[in-house]
């Protein structure tokens, strides 16, 4: 999951975390050398510093994530692919299976707290418009073609 992803790099940001994460998986894509939404588009700009790194260095990098567009292309396509998810799901009949997928794409595309603990810390915003998620899943339906 592309928001997943995102999350990872905030969890330490939180003073609660969800029930499957918690404030020790901070970075451990980076330590356990995954790769991720955000370190894929990074290493089109840059080396990614797997490894263990120290926290200072971590926090630094999770910034160069976040300042460089990465953390926002990330969420980007994660609203996108939300979004075509809901839109795939109206050619079937009502149902409670169908709300419930729904739902899920939905919170999905609502983001979470996390992406807004982002943007306070480094005072960037990470969050598309509709617009630009729009555009993005007619890009994405164009490439299929």
């Amino acid at each position: 999951m592309i928001i997943n992803d995102v999350q990872d790099y905030s969890l330490d940001l939180a003073r609660e975390t969800t029930r499957e994460k918690n404030h020790s998986d901070v970075f451990s894509d980076l330590k356990e050398r995954k790769i991720t939404w955000p370190i894929l588009f990074y290493n089109d700009i840059d080396t990614v510093p797997f490894g263990n790194c120290c926290y200072k260095e971590h926090d630094a990098f999770r910034e160069k994530l976040c300042r460089s567009g990465v953390i926002k292309r990330s969420v980007l396509e994660a609203m996108a692919y939300s979004k075509m998810a809901v839109n795939s799901l109206s050619q079937f009949p009502d149902s409670d299976a169908k709300r419930k997928l729904i739902d899920s794409a939905i919170s999905i595309s609502k983001l979470s707290k996390y992406v807004k603990l982002l943007e306070r810390k480094y005072n960037v915003k990470l969050i598309s418009s509709k617009g630009d998620v729009n555009l993005r899943v007619q890009e994405i339906k164009t490439a299929k073609k």
